[in-house]
């Protein structure tokens, strides 16, 4: 018996999808200027590449993954360059913050039934850009438990420390609680290596290459479906 939801907060919860291409727009933008580059082509490759090697490895700071960046050009781009790149860059994406239409309703609904808990990733500096919007505000107060991974000695998702750190905060084990989460790698895998039921939100709203399924594990795409699952009645 379920009696605990689980959830992760960025594109789960709240919805800052045209904030983060946006940024990374602004950044390939002043760093391909920056840079001198011509070889635009490369450049993207390059840019990619390292993006996600640092996010395989649960470094989600983006000046690191340029600072890797400047060094493969053989340039100094100086910190106090980088510094206000990331600063715009983490703006662009508290200003697109939104909690996703059907949240706080859902929120409030299960709230009357189960225990919430909430589990966000850090970025490897400890700061939580993406967790400075309003919206997040609007959203936490609802929870019983909330882990910032990735910090004060928690390791980030997908490590099974966070997930279990929840479950003993929530006073359940994992075969009684759900995890909701939209990243397959970070969440689901994260959660189910952690022994959690999963569910994997690939909300409706949100434009994006979702890997494949190899879990197979229940999709939603809308937060509302969660109540009509079986696990859930």
């Amino acid at each position: 018996m379920i009696k605990a939801l689980i959830f992760d907060f960025v594109q789960t919860l709240g919805d800052a999808a045209s904030g983060y291409k946006d940024g990374e727009k602004n950044a390939q933008k002043k760093l391909i200027e920056k840079l001198g580059i011509t070889d635009t082509e490369t450049f993207m490759e390059h840019f990619r590449e390292i993006r996600k090697k640092h996010f395989l490895a649960a470094d989600f700071n983006r000046k690191n993954q340029w600072l890797e960046l400047q060094a493969l050009y053989g340039k100094n781009l100086g910190d106090e360059f980088l510094d206000k790149l990331a600063d715009e860059y983490w703006q662009f994406v508290i200003d697109a913050m939104k909690l996703f239409p059907e949240a706080e309703e859902v929120i409030l609904s299960l709230k009357k039934k189960y225990k919430l808990g909430l589990i966000c990733n850090s970025q490897r500096d400890g700061s939580t850009r993406a967790l400075q919007s309003p919206e997040f505000e609007r959203a936490v107060k609802y929870f019983d438990s909330y882990i910032l991974s990735g910090t004060d000695g928690i390791p980030a998702k997908p490590d099974p420390a966070p997930f279990n750190m929840m479950l003993e905060n929530l006073g359940v084990k994992a075969e009684e609680a759900l995890y909701v989460g939209d990243d397959y790698r970070v969440d689901i895998e994260g959660a189910h290596g952690a022994g959690i039921p999963v569910v994997w939100l690939k909300h409706y709203s949100v434009k994006r290459n979702w890997p494949e399924n190899p879990l197979d594990v229940p999709v939603i795409t809308d937060l509302k479906q969660l109540e009509q699952l079986d696990l859930l009645k």
